[in-house]
């Protein structure tokens, strides 16, 4: 007498692994906008922060100088840009009138421009991080002479 016995069938079937594959490409597709926009983020983020620190640098400035405003060039040279990724360069003025500020590491070079040159009682500064603006800020004369 022979025993039969049932064939097991081991692995996956063609079905089965067409289904995974298609989850896994709806995954990838509604995760990598996400991952995307990281960088812009990111970009957006080191501007706001270059802003505050010159905003934090005129105000200690000002402190020092017992109510006296520095100016512009003081400003920014006392400034730790020594963060900043490199690439990033700030623009003085709406239009960029006032020339733009070179950022090589800690080193910060002004080229042209004052306090209040644009807008009569604000300096406006444009943060370009990579390749687009990513933030505006002003800094009022009350804090930075000409």
């Amino acid at each position: 007498m022979r025993i039969q016995g049932k064939n097991k069938q081991q692995g996956f079937t063609l079905i089965e692994l067409v289904v995974v594959i298609v989850i896994l490409g709806i995954l990838a597709a509604t995760a990598v906008p996400r991952f995307a926009n990281l960088t812009d983020n990111a970009n957006t983020a080191v501007a706001s922060g270059v802003l505050g620190s010159i905003t934090s640098s005129a105000a200690i400035q000002l402190g020092a100088n017992q109510g006296n405003a520095a100016s512009l060039n003081t400003i920014l040279t006392e400034t730790d840009f020594s963060s900043v990724p490199a690439g990033t360069t700030i623009t003085l003025g709406a239009n960029g009138s006032g020339g733009p500020v070179d950022i090589s590491g800690s080193v910060v070079t002004l080229n042209g421009g004052t306090c209040g040159n644009v807008s009569g009682n604000t300096t406006t500064f444009s943060v370009q991080v990579g390749t687009s603006t990513a933030a505006t800020g002003t800094l009022s004369n009350s804090l930075c002479s000409g």
